[in-house]
């Protein structure tokens, strides 16, 4: 009762102040911004045309303990979420946040079979993070959001009606055993035979 207690006091405290806007620390803040400058702060832009074409368009939101908190916020305000869900989101959102860096991507491709993250290791794309002195990590897990589009739109305002979103997983830690984003910044790198683009995060 006391952990769930807690839990329920921190999606009430993550409803109002300044943001921390941290990268690195992994606890959900106790402020937290609206959601919709959360999506701002933490989603990137970028594409890549070839011949005219457009090989690549992607945004990515990092899923940062900041981005969280004003998810969970956001979620249990338009669900009408009760104390006891409340709690389980935030606690749902305070492990991933802890074990591993997540992102949602979501891209378009002018072929359309070329979007295949979800295929892994047999994808086209080579998915890097890249944290500090240039260590980079594989994603651990490539799955796509099966979510209904209108509610993955409604999370993600990138994604348009030729999009595909995917969640991308990757470990905390490099191969070295240190943390990856020890530095306060992180990179996504997409590459293939077709172009490349490359998406930063860094803490303010």
């Amino acid at each position: 009762m006391p952990e769930k207690t807690a839990l329920v006091a921190l999606v009430l405290l993550v409803a109002c102040g300044p943001s921390q806007q941290g990268l690195v620390p992994a606890e959900l803040p106790q402020a937290s911004p609206a959601y919709d400058k959360a999506i701002l702060r933490w989603t990137r832009h970028a594409s890549h045309s070839r011949n005219f074409e457009t090989v690549i368009d992607a945004h990515a939101t990092l899923m940062s303990a900041d981005w969280r908190a004003a998810y969970v916020t956001e979620r249990v305000r338009r669900a009408r979420l009760g104390p006891d869900d409340a709690a389980e989101l935030a606690g749902k959102e305070q492990a991933r946040a802890e074990e591993v860096w997540e992102i949602e991507l979501v891209t378009a491709t002018h072929d359309f079979a070329a979007n295949d993250f979800a295929r892994g290791e047999r994808s086209m794309w080579i998915v890097r993070l890249v944290g500090d002195e240039g260590r980079a990590v594989a994603p651990i897990e490539i799955r796509e959001d099966h979510r209904p589009k209108s509610e993955i739109g409604s999370w993600f305002p990138g994604f348009g009606p030729f999009h595909r979103a995917h969640v991308l997983t990757f470990p905390k830690n490099a191969a070295d055993g240190r943390p990856l984003a020890a530095g306060g910044a992180l990179r996504l790198k997409l590459g293939s035979a077709l172009g490349a683009v490359e998406l930063g995060w860094a803490a303010r």
